[in-house]
Order: C-alpha cells, then sequence, then structure tokens
C-alpha cells in the first residue's frame, strides 16, 4: 500500500468539487496507475473509481486511438514532463469521444511527483462533426498557444477556437488552484517549524 504526502489528500478534496473530469496517476509506479479520479470524469467515461484505481488509463483506447500520440504521451510521462493532446478515448459502454487533455506534473513532496490530468469530451459545430476534423481543430488551437501569435487558417471557424481556448484556460485554472492549495501547506508547515523552533 503507498502512502502519500498529506497534501494529495487536500489536492483531491479541491479536486472533488471541480466540474472538469481530473485524474492522477503516480508515475513512481510501475504501469502508472490512477491514484485519483473524480466525479466528472466518471461521468465522463462512465467507469468508477472502484473500477479503474489502480489501473493505468489506457482502457480509454480503442480502434481509432493515435497510437503515435499514445507513444508521445507516454514518453512526456516518463520524463515527467507536461503534455497537451488531442485522443480519440472510449466511454465504459464502447462509445467514442474526442478527449483533449492536458497533463502536468504536481509535486507533493520535496521528492514526489504525482501526474494531474485534466479531460475534456470536445464537440465542435456542424462544420466539425468528423473526429479528424475536430482534431485538426484542437492541434491548431494548441499550436497557436504554443506559439503565443495569432495565425489564421481556413478551415477552422473562430467560435472552435474560442471555445478550445476556454477549455485550455479552464485547465490552467486547476493547475493554478493546486499549485496554490499546495504552496499554502507548505507555508503553514514553515511557520509551524519557525514557531516550534523558538
Amino acid at each position: 500500500m503507498q502512502t502519500y504526502p498529506p497534501i494529495l489528500s487536500e489536492i483531491t478534496e479541491l479536486c472533488d468539487d471541480i466540474q472538469v473530469p481530473i485524474t492522477l496517476a503516480d508515475p513512481n509506479l510501475h504501469d502508472l496507475p490512477l491514484v485519483y479520479v473524480n466525479k466528472a470524469f466518471e461521468d465522463l467515461t462512465q467507469w468508477k473509481a472502484s473500477e479503474i484505481l489502480g489501473k493505468n488509463c489506457r482502457f480509454l483506447q480503442g480502434p481509432k486511438t493515435d497510437r503515435t500520440i499514445v507513444d508521445e504521451l507516454a514518453q512526456s510521462f516518463h520524463n515527467r514532463e507536461g503534455s497537451v493532446c488531442s485522443l480519440v478515448n472510449y466511454r465504459r459502454d464502447g462509445s467514442e469521444f474526442l478527449n483533449l487533455i492536458e497533463v502536468q506534473p504536481v509535486h507533493v513532496s520535496e521528492t514526489r511527483q504525482v501526474l494531474l490530468g485534466c479531460q475534456y469530451a470536445y464537440k465542435l459545430g456542424s462544420k466539425h462533426e468528423s473526429f479528424a476534423a475536430n482534431a485538426e481543430a484542437i492541434d491548431f488551437v494548441m499550436r497557436r498557444l504554443h506559439l503565443q501569435k495569432p495565425f489564421k487558417s481556413p478551415d477552422v471557424d473562430s467560435l472552435g477556437v474560442v471555445a478550445l481556448d476556454q477549455t485550455l484556460m479552464r485547465f490552467k485554472t486547476v493547475f493554478i488552484l493546486v499549485q496554490n492549495r499546495i504552496i499554502a501547506q507548505a507555508s503553514q508547515n514553515m511557520r509551524a517549524r519557525i514557531e516550534a523552533s523558538k
């Protein structure tokens, strides 16, 4: 049984109340198992936490999942780096959805990290009904955000771009909330140590 720093329970309590689907995975354990999922993730995927904790999230993959992207994600996890991508994933009932994913390492102690992932089942308007078009639109937004300068694509409508920007900003908000909770706990611990040393 793994033991985690107390801050992890504070992070999970925070994530319980967030409507963005969230996972925590442990890169220190074999096969990168999930150690936490919130209710929004359960609702998105139709999998209950009790069925999937301790498992790698590859149970979401299926015939249309792009193996190249999966390999790139695995490499970023191995290197404990952040990553943003879009993948065709599958719910428990076998239905497909385009999953916009951002995963970032979160330090829960000086020597330990967990990988915090945010997901979003993305749908664009009628111009982008196919998975290929959706993936192209997501890739466009991610390139634009990465380059920090706007550029136009005739294949991507502006409303879709705005919606994707908003989704990625929601992800950033989650990461900021978690980091703020960690910083607050570290400050409290430091104050307690200072008081104890007086």
